[in-house]
């Protein structure tokens, strides 16, 4: 597994991905965090189970929108 801040904040969540998977998770949210973004543990939830294809397009989209009503900015 890659090593970052947020694998090793919860590693559990990045189980099962590949490494490339981690990096594109890791990278999406380490540039969104420059441009002002807090993420919580439940959008690194969301990314990964994404990335693991353990969501349906319906439940992702709406907890992307749940997601997107709790965003920090700032």
């Amino acid at each position: 597994m890659i090593d970052s801040k947020w694998t090793r904040q919860w590693p559990e969540l990045f189980n099962e991905l590949s490494d490339d998977q981690a990096r594109a998770i890791v990278s999406a949210v380490d540039n969104s965090v420059l441009e002002g973004w807090k993420p919580a543990r439940e959008d690194l939830e969301l990314m990964t189970r994404s990335a693991r294809e353990d969501l349906s397009w319906e439940e992702f989209a709406a907890q992307a929108v749940a997601a997107g009503k709790r965003v920090n900015i700032g």
